[in-house]
């Protein structure tokens, strides 16, 4: 399964030549990340102020296929490409109408909110994801 979501490329995310400055890939993503995590159940105030565990990320990339330009709508489709002990792997394809433009992934990984050190996946969190595995 995947969740998608048409976003829009705002004027203040391009460049002087109309095109999205490269670091907005991740902004972009960013922002569907939490509406993606509110489909899961998780809401700003349970996935980033809970008491127990945080999730921060570890590691970003991009591939850049073609340039998303200002004022376009695209679709973005969402999924987890990998699920492992302590982290998993988040994946985000930029498509106009069928082809891909552009493809971040970005991994998080788990870790006790008090002591900073990694910690498994919660099982209801891990069920969840995996609904959405790629």
């Amino acid at each position: 399964m995947k969740f998608q979501k048409k976003v829009r490329v705002p004027f203040s995310r391009v460049d002087a030549a109309g095109i999205v400055f490269f670091a907005h890939y991740f902004t972009v993503a960013h922002d569907a990340y939490e509406e993606f995590l509110r489909e899961l159940g998780y809401p700003w105030e349970v996935w980033f102020e809970n008491g127990s565990w945080l999730a921060p990320l570890r590691h970003v990339e991009c591939d850049y296929f073609k340039p998303l330009v200002g004022g376009k709508e695209y679709t973005l489709e969402i999924s987890v490409a990998k699920i492992g002990n302590t982290s998993y792997e988040m994946r985000y394809v930029y498509l106009d109408g069928t082809e891909p433009q552009a493809e971040t992934r970005h991994v998080h990984a788990f870790m006790d909110r008090n002591t900073k050190k990694k910690m498994p996946i919660p099982d209801d969190i891990r069920g969840k994801l995996e609904k959405y595995c790629s």
